[in-house]
Order: structure tokens, then sequence, then C-alpha cells
């Protein structure tokens, strides 16, 4: 039995600027596609004969990402944003990373830590207020909403349903037969079955869209300087989203 050990990594001090960024421009993207964005760029270098660099990552990485127009770039920040204001304002998660570096997958996106806390019937209508924001702040500053909201059993529409749904049918805090337990499977045939369950389930979601839209309107100074800042950095982290937050600016798109 051997006693050579595997080779560890490890990342030089001098290193973790240069990772840093490309883990922010990778972000979003799942573990396949970044072992394929590494194998494509350790070949371009061994063609070229050399070490592969950082720099063939990231050209690698942006190679792959989409730029978006001016004007998309506006509404997904200003979608994204949304959801980042109705988080810390409602305290439903902590806000990690903004982005609107897009993938093959999605224009934009929001990393957050969700907290510990026990989940209420009040948390979870905090929750759905925090899904239907997105949407609610492109209403309140756009005028107008996109359809991305929706479309796919992951889209903000979806989730949102899904939790009203269950809040209707198998939590214990249903409008009609508040106790009554119905199996999870069954559920999504219930809704246009059982009498009254869809009516129920959506008057949740325009109550959440409508608390969306007020937190979205007190709060849009604050919208607008993240939205701001989002479009010209293309992805703010934590504290930079903490001291814009501080310090609402109360222009328009910059561009």
């Amino acid at each position: 039995m051997s006693s050579e050990r595997a080779p560890t990594l490890t990342i030089m001090d001098h290193q973790v600027g240069p990772l840093r960024r490309l883990a922010l421009l990778a972000a979003g993207r799942t573990g396949a596609d970044i072992d394929r964005l590494v194998r494509e760029a350790r070949q371009r270098a061994r063609r070229e004969r050399r070490s592969m660099t950082w720099d063939d990552l990231e050209q690698g990485i942006r190679e792959r990402q989409p730029r978006l127009p001016n004007d998309l770039r506006w509404r997904v920040a200003v979608h994204e944003c949304g959801h980042c204001i109705a988080s810390l304002r409602l305290g439903v998660a902590e806000v990690r990373q903004l982005s609107i570096e897009a993938s093959e997958t999605r224009l934009g996106f929001l990393a957050a830590a969700a907290g510990t806390a026990i989940l209420t019937e009040a948390r979870a209508l905090d929750m759905l207020c925090l899904h239907l924001a997105g949407r609610a702040a492109e209403e309140v500053i756009l005028g107008s909403m996109s359809l991305g909201s929706g479309g796919s059993a992951g889209s903000d529409l979806a989730i949102a349903t899904e939790l009203a749904l269950a809040l209707e049918t198998r939590v214990g805090s249903g409008s009609a037969w508040p106790l009554l337990y119905r199996d999870a499977t069954a559920i999504p045939a219930l809704m246009f079955v059982e009498p009254g369950l869809a009516d129920r389930v959506s008057a949740r979601l325009d109550e959440a869209f409508d608390r969306a839209r007020r937190l979205v309107a007190e709060h849009k100074d604050e919208l607008l300087a993240l939205a701001n800042a989002l479009v010209e950095r293309d992805t703010l982290e934590g504290p930079e989203i903490a001291a814009l937050m501080a310090a609402p600016s109360s222009a328009g798109p910059s561009s």
C-alpha cells in the first residue's frame, strides 16, 4: 500500500483576486457547466503548448455568456432588486449576491442564505411576497411586467403558487377545512376539482402581490440605487448591497 498522498490544490494570496472574479462571473452555473469550461480552457492551452491561466477560464466563461441589450439589462436589474428589497426588508433571508451576468439558463439571479426561523404562516406570507416582488418591481418601476416570472416549474409564479397551495391544503392554515390534510402528490390534481380551492389560492397570491407592490413603492429609492449599481457593475455582493441600502439614490437608469 503506497504512502504517497494525493496532490492538494493550494490557493496563494495573490490568486484570491482572480479566483473571486471568476467565481462571480460563473455564479449561477452548474457544476457540469464549470467542469466543461475548465476542460475546454485546458484543451485551448494545450493546443497552444502552454499552461492554462486564469485568463483562459475567464475567456471561456465570457464566450458562453450572452451580453444583454441595455434595456433588458435594466429590466432584469429592476426585477432582481425587487426580490432583494423584499428579502431584506421582510427579513426573509440574507442576500449574498445579486447578478445580471446572463448564462445559458438565466438572465440574472439573487443568491441568499435563509435564516433558521421556524416556518409560520406569517413567514410563509413574507416568502410569498418575496417570490412576487420581482414582478411587482417591474410594474412599479417600468410600468409593465415581462413574462419571465412564469413559464417553468422553477419560476417565481410556480414557486409562489405551490406555496400558496400548500398553505391552503396541507399545513393547517387553509381558510377552508384548515385541519384537513391532503397528500402532496394529489394536491395539483385538486386545484381545479375541489370547489373554491383555486379561488382561495389565487386570493393569497393577489394579496401577496399587492403587498409586494406596496413594499417596492415604499422603498423605490433604495431599489433604484441598487439597480443602477447592478447595471454598472454586473454583480453586487452583500457588503456593497448593504452600503447602497444605507445611502439610496432616487436616480433613474444611468444609461
